[in-house]
């Protein structure tokens, strides 16, 4: 049975568009334990996808609302030196701060411009405040915004979850990342979906570190591979954005190398389509080749139950948790070939598959993926222990629960 309370959940686009995918898997489970859920994306571009239950409602505040800043900023001066003031005091990097000054005071603008919208919302629904859970699914503008609520009082506390972008500072072109300190000093409970995201949360704001836990991202078991000891057929899949931080371009430098005959299925699109597209011609008649396209993460799934796979790689250069993408392949006992980066090593391991170092040797890939098919790895019995692995490290319920209950 929910609970009476309702759940403000804070995205960047999602529903709108076609990232955020890894959501639905959370919203679902949330939707069960809280009377309403609110969804506030950060911005509305993109067709609107179906939710996945009928106690959601999306919210988007920011139609076409012109900001006046000079208004902002004589309204909300003390406020906003006392913020700047907190970060230069917080932040380890006060030359990457001084040089981001006026960059640094124009998104806070905006985000009180944010906050005080949103507080009229808050404000509208005449809803107590300890019966409103705030939840930012990601640790940026919108736990500025909510930190900025806290400090006037208007909210007593909120939630967020870090992933990559908004974990790692290297990430950033100004060396800092935005607030961060305020943010922290604000939130009650930073949730990280990696181990190697809460040793970075730790290491480097330790003062925080009471607030900083792991919850994996809930992937739920959706059923089995098939697979065939003799199949004909050697599959080889991969799912990510096409972007320069997944590095798809080396998959096909790695095809290059290889003799045998691949069937390689890619999920995703991105910038770098086209270009990606012209280096596939490149490729012998040996290597099948099938861009998908973005298509829904239930398509997804739906081809893992129905089209059997034989490895599942990933070749990112960084990332902040365990890609979901990782964890949906291993929960259907497909095996894993990843990189030693971020969190991967956590869920491609000698159980699992095959672990890479980042910059890794084209060749010897490619010699690792020739080796594959006759490998104890491309049997029946490895590939339950890949299921098992995933069960056992990343079960739905417990990750869930610990999620669930820090917020109820």
């Amino acid at each position: 049975m929910p609970s009476q309370k309702k759940l403000f959940l804070f995205t960047l686009h999602y529903p709108y568009g076609t990232g955020e995918s890894f959501i639905e898997n959370e919203l679902k489970l949330l939707s069960e334990d809280f009377q309403t859920i609110y969804l506030f994306p950060l911005t509305n571009r993109g067709e609107a996808r179906p939710l996945p239950a009928q106690n959601i409602k999306v919210v988007y505040l920011f139609e076409k609302q012109k900001i006046q800043k000079w208004k902002l900023l004589l309204n909300n001066f003390i406020l906003i030196f006392q913020i700047l003031f907190f970060e230069f005091r917080s932040t380890s990097s006060t030359i990457n701060f001084l040089k981001s000054l006026s960059l640094l005071k124009s998104i806070l603008l905006i985000n009180i411009h944010r906050a005080n919208i949103l507080n009229e919302f808050i404000t509208g629904t005449k809803e107590k405040g300890n019966n409103i859970v705030f939840y930012s699914f990601w640790t940026d503008d919108w736990a500025t915004v909510l930190s900025i609520l806290k400090k006037k009082k208007a909210i007593d506390t909120f939630f967020t979850r870090g992933h990559g972008y908004d974990i790692y500072e290297e990430r950033w072109k100004m060396g800092i990342i935005p607030f961060r300190n305020f943010q922290l000093a604000n939130l009650s409970t930073f949730f990280t979906v990696s181990k190697d995201a809460l040793n970075y949360m730790i290491n480097h704001y330790p003062h925080y570190k009471s607030k900083f836990k792991l919850s994996y991202l809930t992937i739920p078991y959706s059923g089995e591979n098939p697979f065939y000891e003799n199949n004909s057929t050697f599959t080889i899949v991969s799912c990510s954005s096409l972007i320069p931080i997944k590095r798809v371009e080396l998959i096909i430098e790695i095809f290059k190398n290889v003799k045998k005959n691949v069937n390689w299925i890619h999920f995703g699109d991105g910038p770098l389509k086209q270009n990606l597209m012209e280096q596939v011609k490149n490729l012998k008649p040996n290597i099948i080749v099938n861009f998908k396209g973005q298509v829904s993460n239930n398509d997804i799934l739906n081809f893992y139950k129905t089209h059997p796979v034989n490895l599942f790689i990933h070749l990112s250069e960084t990332e902040g948790g365990a890609p979901v993408a990782l964890q949906e392949a291993a929960s259907f006992s497909i095996p894993l070939l990843g990189t030693d980066a971020g969190g991967i090593p956590e869920i491609v391991t000698e159980e699992t598959g095959i672990l890479i170092p980042v910059n890794f040797n084209i060749k010897e890939v490619a010699e690792s993926i020739e080796k594959f098919e006759t490998s104890f790895r491309n049997t029946a019995a490895f590939r339950e222990k890949v299921r098992k692995f995933w069960f056992e490290n990343f079960n739905p319920e417990i990750n869930y629960n610990i999620l669930r209950d820090e917020m109820l």
